[in-house]
């Protein structure tokens, strides 16, 4: 392998990997994506595409082939696949960040789960269940909890795979495979915290991020800065989640999910191996944004000061018909005069209910209430901006 990476490859198409495609391509370097059709929205920006299945080993050894490093737009890879990227990282045909075996244990919520507490690190108790009415029984016994929420192990994302079961009707309502439960919160926020590890071990951090949810999708709906949080606790989160990621020895971009309870106690509650919907808002905000310190970290250029610059509020377009009109089929990226308001279209060909399809970064307080206008008049109505259960 070269000492200086020229092509950096994403497994991955959709709207990560379009920015992470255009900070390759700021960064001097080429970009090489694993694509399932030329329609996604990083093949718009990309150098090559590959068009394979997430799960074509051959597409894969290709891939090695041509690149430099390897990274990933999600954590839902298939298992034969981090084992194909894990031979040839050992076999220094090419290096690949996070490094497969971290993408492995932590795509497994309940695996991440475990790792957490055998390291000492604040999460919520938790009981894994197999969907059997005696695993359920026994883990609704072990928490007490009149609510539990239900977490499928594998694959859950937003609105998919994560569910509030009533402890009293959860033998008839809950999931029947493999999954966890743990306590339902109430009166709690959610902060997010982005840390960035290098291939030297230097850790650095974004301050932390405000989330709201969208209670009809369960999906991340605005996330904000600087947090409504007391400095004490948000200077808190951020060692936590440098500790976490010193801990896990990842190399890139990480997100550490918060609960906040009202009694000012913080526990994890996941960590995405990745950059991250949370992160957007560092593109405008930041000197640094998540997707040029992820390729930075990466690429053996080394973790670089996020520099924050300015306030910023980001708000996600998530799809409704009213919207249908307003979304491009190629992506595009919009500012107003003053550069307060900045529109990401991701240029996604089809909509479905709740899909990401864009976002709106606000800089300045100020300018929060013209994106919130903004946002009502692309959907056609405003979306709601409470705190999932």
């Amino acid at each position: 392998m070269r000492e200086t990476p020229k092509t950096i490859g994403i497994v991955g198409s959709g709207q990560l990997s379009l920015f992470l495609c255009h900070a390759i391509r700021s960064s001097g370097m080429r970009s090489c994506i694993l694509s399932k059709d030329n329609l996604q929205p990083a093949c718009h920006a990309a150098d090559q595409v590959i068009i394979a299945s997430d799960w074509d080993r051959s597409a894969i050894k290709q891939m090695a082939d041509v690149c430099d490093v390897i990274t990933f737009e999600s954590d839902h890879i298939d298992n034969e696949l981090l084992c194909e990227l894990e031979h040839a990282r050992k076999a220094e045909k090419v290096n690949v960040f996070p490094q497969p075996h971290i993408i492995f244990g932590l795509k497994d919520k309940g695996k991440q789960k475990q790792w957490l507490t055998e390291q000492g690190l604040p999460t919520l108790p938790f009981e894994l269940v197999n969907g059997t009415d005696k695993s359920l029984h026994r883990a609704l016994d072990s928490l007490g909890c009149s609510k539990v929420i239900q977490k499928m192990r594998i694959g859950g994302y937003d609105d998919k795979g994560v569910q509030l079961v009533d402890a009293d009707s959860a033998i008839d309502k809950a999931w029947r495979e493999p999954s966890l439960l743990e306590p339902a919160l109430r009166n709690f926020k959610e902060l997010a915290v982005i840390v960035a590890r290098d291939t030297q071990g230097d850790t650095v951090s974004y301050p932390a991020f405000d989330m709201l949810f969208d209670d009809r999708h369960n999906a991340v709906d605005v996330v904000s800065y600087p947090s409504s949080v007391s400095t004490d606790i948000a200077g808190k989160a951020q060692d936590i989640a440098r500790t976490t990621i010193q801990k896990l020895q990842g190399v890139g971009v990480f997100a550490v999910e918060f609960f906040l309870t009202d009694d000012n106690q913080l526990f994890i509650n996941e960590i995405s191996p990745r950059v991250h919907n949370s992160g957007h808002l560092t593109m405008e905000a930041c000197e640094v944004s998540q997707f040029l310190q992820h390729i930075s970290c990466i690429s053996g250029n080394g973790a670089r000061d996020p520099g924050i610059v300015e306030p910023a509020t980001m708000l996600n377009l998530l799809y409704e018909p009213a919207m249908e009109e307003a979304c491009p089929s190629e992506p595009v990226r919009t500012a107003t005069q003053d550069r307060q308001l900045h529109v990401h279209w991701y240029g996604k060909t089809t909509g479905q209910y709740g899909r990401k399809m864009g976002h709106i970064t606000a800089i300045g307080h100020s300018a929060s209430y013209e994106a919130a206008m903004l946002r009502a008049t692309l959907v056609g109505k405003p979306t709601s901006q409470g705190q999932a259960a």
